[in-house]
């Protein structure tokens, strides 16, 4: 086992903390530092059993790619029933509850879990495995991916996941089964999202569609006690329709709910879904999904959680939404003997502590990786995003001034605050702006699938000089994505990413407010608009010898409490006067 790279600056310094310290650790290290090679050898070196956490299961093959490099040590990465039953492929598109419903259900007749449970896996364990490798095996030898991961389980050193593993009581007892946690190094992967993951974690809503269909399901059975649910669900629909308002309003969600029912509505949603089966459908039911909202809201009627109730065009949503955090990961992390939480914006520290649940921690931090020499920063003084709408003046201003951008020869991607932003720049003309100076406009479209959206990155790579990106500060390019060498040099921010004050985000800081006082908002609203910005901005530089062009277009960037929450490079290289790059504004 070695360390598979000539060490980059600040990695050494790094591998000797994780080494030397035990508990909890902070990671704060920029994009391409190298952080995932540099906190799993030292780890493997001490013998220790890892789980690595990631935002999502896309993610999970990265760790596993350095062990591979690392080597001396097996590990694997682990996906749901949705990515890894076989039998799923032949019922068509189903969510992860449809996929579990009929696993429970073949299960005994299933030939890939019989033929499991006559092989021998030890024979897998001489290297690390990605997640599509085990599926290829389980494939060739027609045995279930998704239960030889379980048999893996017990021979790995490292694991990689999701956070939904980590974050899902449902899920986490899978790994203590298997894993002595308290012997055990969690760490969590770009730790920044666990205030954003923690939100959707327990999110889930219902219908006035949901609830025809499940009155639709319900006819097709007699007898009383049907005849009760249809009426229930009858009642509902009556009380959705009634509700003529266009703004959401916070509801209780015992008004909602005849607690007495939901057996029932549990009980004909399985038959329901039963019958699809035997017929080779997909076991959806309106009625199963309307009982387990219902029965998972009454579990979870603590403050901080939410029920929200809103119109969208044509239909009514009854929403829940779960604002809490450090109440739900203070208990997570106790299970484990060390976690390590890790990411490029995980500053400042205090607040994200406060906010994971933590109170003291070792903490390492590395800003000095890139070369200030290349990188030009601008905030723009005249402009802003601020306020409910973009006016036309202001947008045309934004447009004007990205056209001028768009003049220098790279590749450079604009990520506006939020959809309503980068809509108002495409009305006012920013497409054709950027076409009649020879640029190639590639445009992120919110809700895109992700094949389109993997496409649309190729593509602007393979344009550079001439690709423009044009994306949100929250979408799937602005985070995550790669942009090596050239691919992406200048940025533009069109305004900070706040979130709209809607009802959710203002009922997100109100309990923010009671939990962490006079420091809610800055928590809550401030802290999570310029992580995002941050994010966006590290996308340019992956490397010391990267330049990157950034222009903040909103003068609030200037002011001290949204400026010292910016990168450490950003604001060097804005403060420093480097003449050099002065003059006719090309780069």
């Amino acid at each position: 086992m070695k360390f598979p790279y000539e060490p980059r600056e600040g990695q050494m310094e790094l591998m000797d903390f994780i080494r030397e310290n035990e508990g909890y650790l902070l990671v704060n290290a920029p994009t391409g530092f190298g952080k995932t090679p540099a906190v799993l050898y030292p780890l493997l070196e001490k013998g220790e059993q890892v789980i690595w956490a990631v935002r999502t299961g896309n993610e999970t093959d990265r760790p596993i790619e350095e062990l591979k490099k690392i080597g001396g040590a097996f590990g694997f990465s682990l996906r749901g029933k949705r990515d890894m039953c076989l039998l799923a492929k032949d019922y068509g598109s189903m969510d992860s509850d449809e996929v579990q419903f009929l696993c429970t259900k073949k299960k005994k007749e299933c030939p890939y879990y019989k033929n499991l449970m006559d092989e021998d896996v030890f024979d897998l364990t001489y290297k690390p495995l990605l997640y599509s490798e085990i599926l290829n095996i389980a494939k060739e030898r027609k045995i279930c991916p998704y239960y030889l991961q379980f048999q893996l389980i017990d021979l790995a050193q490292v694991l990689s996941l999701s956070y939904n593993y980590i974050l899902n009581k449902s899920l986490i007892w899978i790994l203590r089964k298997r894993f002595n946690l308290k012997e055990t190094t969690l760490v969590v992967d770009e730790a920044h999202n666990l205030q954003r993951m923690v939100m959707n974690l327990n999110h889930d809503e219902i219908t006035s569609g949901s609830v025809e269909r499940a009155m639709s399901e319900i006819s097709e059975f007699s007898g009383h006690r049907a005849k009760e649910i249809w009426e229930f669900l009858n009642d509902l629909r009556m009380r959705f329709s009634t509700y003529t308002r266009k703004r959401e309003i916070n509801v209780d969600i015992i008004d909602f709910v005849d607690i007495g029912i939901i057996s029932d509505l549990k009980r004909y949603g399985t038959m329901v879904r039963s019958r699809k089966l035997k017929k080779g459908k997909r076991p959806a039911s309106s009625l199963a999904h309307i009982a387990r909202f219902f029965d998972e809201s009454l579990d979870m009627m603590d403050e901080g959680v939410f029920f929200i109730l809103r119109r969208e065009k044509k239909r009514i949503v009854l929403e829940r939404w779960d604002a809490r955090a450090s109440e739900i990961f203070s208990e997570i992390w106790k299970l484990f003997g060390n976690v390590i939480f890790m990411s490029g914006t995980l500053k400042p520290f205090d607040a994200f502590m406060d906010i994971a649940g933590i109170e003291d921690a070792h903490k390492f931090d590395f800003s000095g990786f890139y070369n200030l020499s290349k990188i030009r920063v601008e905030i723009r003084d005249e402009m802003s995003t601020r306020g409910d709408t973009l006016p036309s003046n202001m947008a045309k201003k934004y447009v004007k001034d990205i056209a001028k951008f768009a003049e220098n020869n790279f590749n450079i991607a604009v990520f506006s605050a939020s959809y309503r932003v980068q809509n108002s720049l495409i009305k006012n003309g920013i497409i054709p702006s950027l076409e009649n100076l020879g640029r190639e406009v590639f445009v992120e479209e919110e809700g895109m699938p992700g094949d389109v959206g993997r496409g649309i990155l190729e593509d602007f790579k393979k344009a550079s000089p001439k690709g423009v990106l044009l994306g949100t500060a929250s979408g799937r390019f602005a985070e995550g994505a790669d942009f090596p060498g050239e691919s992406l040099v200048g940025i533009y921010l069109v305004g900070i990413p706040f979130e709209r004050m809607t009802l959710k985000t203002k009922l997100f800081l109100d309990y923010y407010k009671k939990v962490y006082g006079n420091r809610g908002r800055y928590y809550g609203y401030v802290i999570p608009a310029l992580r995002t910005a941050s994010q966006a901005l590290g996308r340019a530089l992956r490397s010391r010898e990267d330049r990157g062009y950034f222009i903040l277009g909103d003068k609030r960037y200037r002011f001290p409490r949204y400026f010292n929450l910016l990168p450490g490079y950003i604001r060097n290289a804005y403060l420093s006067s480097f003449e050099s790059l002065k003059g006719n504004g090309k780069f």
